[in-house]
């Protein structure tokens, strides 16, 4: 059992997160089955070698900028 109490006493610090097993599958479907309405949310598309000029550098300076996509070269 944590003592966060103590933990907190010593000015430590706690991380935690949560996973939802077994969702991907389902948040692909509702993405596949509702795309036109999940496509408004893209903003731009790069690619892989643009991808902290255009897409991290980009994300920072421009707050209209919501989902930007990498296009990875395909072999």
């Amino acid at each position: 059992m944590l003592d966060v109490r103590k933990l907190l006493k010593k000015g430590g610090s706690l991380l935690t997160s949560y996973g939802y097993a077994n969702m991907f599958d389902k948040v692909i479907k509702i993405i596949d089955n509702n795309r036109s309405t999940f496509e408004k949310i893209i903003t731009k598309t790069i690619p892989l070698e643009e991808v902290v000029s255009s897409g991290i550098d980009l994300l920072i300076s421009d707050k209209k900028q919501a989902k930007i996509l990498v296009k990875i070269p395909q072999d």
